[in-house]
């Protein structure tokens, strides 16, 4: 049987075709698995962090808040909160995030920020979430630490708002605006 030579054009052309689809299916496929495979694991680790975070919240003291505004430097007029953490657990705490939010008294939150009182940074690519902590800095059980951060997306009216009820002492306690902080994220040695 005699193949034309148009036919066979056809025909090597098509195979090529369905080659590259078969291929880039595959790979497709794979890159997924991977992606699910990295996203789960990702997120397991973040809930173990929040996790850990529950069990030991009430070990962890934050006190002495106090919120301000930069006076100079680079994050001049940026409001900034200030406090110290105390480690009450028996255990040696290598990560720890902190949560700050202002709530108004019907319960809207208004602004939220995370930050790391250790040092520790979040790192990771691709929209992957992986925490992280720069080697070195170890909160040790009966210690002290004070922290600083700057809340750099915070709307500058409602920290002045904010500043200005803490310093009078009467006034309507109804219609206040709370500072909220607590332990959002643990990792124990």
């Amino acid at each position: 049987m005699f193949i034309k030579r148009k036919n066979r054009s056809v025909i090597f052309f098509s195979s090529v075709i369905i080659i590259a689809v078969i291929l880039s299916t595959l790979i497709g496929h794979s890159l997924y698995i991977q992606f699910k495979k990295d996203s789960l694991s990702s997120s397991y680790r973040n809930s173990i962090y929040e996790m850990t975070a529950d069990l030991f919240r009430n070990d962890v003291e934050i006190s002495n808040l106090k919120m301000g505004l930069r006076k100079e430097g680079p994050f001049s007029e940026k409001p900034f909160i200030e406090g110290s953490l105390k480690n009450n657990s028996e255990k040696t705490l290598k990560s720890i995030l902190i949560e700050v939010s202002f709530v108004r008294p019907d319960g809207e939150v208004v602004y939220k920020d995370q930050f790391y009182p250790l040092g520790g940074k979040p790192l990771g690519s691709g929209g992957i979430d992986v925490r992280e902590v720069v080697s070195g800095n170890l909160f040790f059980s009966g210690k002290s630490v004070l922290f600083q951060h700057v809340l750099k997306k915070c709307p500058h009216d409602l920290a002045e708002e904010f500043i200005a009820q803490t310093k009078f002492a009467k006034g309507d306690p109804d219609g206040k605006i709370k500072l909220v902080c607590f332990v959002k994220g643990l990792i124990v040695l």
